[in-house]
């Protein structure tokens, strides 16, 4: 299993719906992981996503790959995964679908407990016997990446290449 995958997997797959709440930056590994939650809030006067790989020269792993071609928007593939072309904010990710809501920083915890309240009945009864078999098929290709290679360093250099442009 290739190293850091197994937390991503545990998030990714949960039996029960996952909402996650950034009140400020989620990018490099922190952006896998924000992307593995089912429902994200971003703080809409605070923090950015990006995914830095190609700036500092790494391919990313079959496993990261897939897992973000499962949770990005298609139309955020190239500029997210592929050129790492800006820092995105809240309002941003949220007209591009990447998002769930944007909120001040101080109501994006409360706006993440309002949302997983409202999935409380996806826990119970026959949803949540059936959500785990579900996201597993949904998510099969992220679960078959997982043993499929780690990531490289082909272009990597001492230190930062070069930072993500606003």
């Amino acid at each position: 299993q290739v190293p850091g995958s197994k937390p991503l997997r545990g998030v990714c797959c949960f039996p029960l719906p996952t909402v996650a709440a950034f009140k400020g930056h989620w990018c490099a590994a922190g952006g896998m992981m924000g992307l593995a939650f089912d429902f994200r809030v971003m703080a809409s006067d605070s923090g950015y996503f990006f995914v830095p790989g190609v700036d500092l020269g790494l391919v990313y792993s079959p496993m990261q790959m897939a897992l973000m071609k499962a949770k990005l928007p298609p139309n955020l593939h190239r500029d997210v995964i592929l050129f790492n072309l800006r820092r995105w904010t809240a309002s941003e990710l949220l007209v591009a679908g990447a998002i769930d809501a944007a909120e001040l920083q101080q109501m994006v915890l409360p706006r993440a407990l309002q949302l997983a309240q409202a999935l409380r009945l996806k826990g119970r009864g026959p949803a949540r016997h059936a959500l785990p078999g579900i996201k597993r098929s949904l998510y099969r290709e992220v679960l078959e990446a997982m043993n499929a290679g780690e990531m490289s360093f082909p272009g990597r250099v001492r230190g930062v290449d070069r930072v993500a442009k606003l």
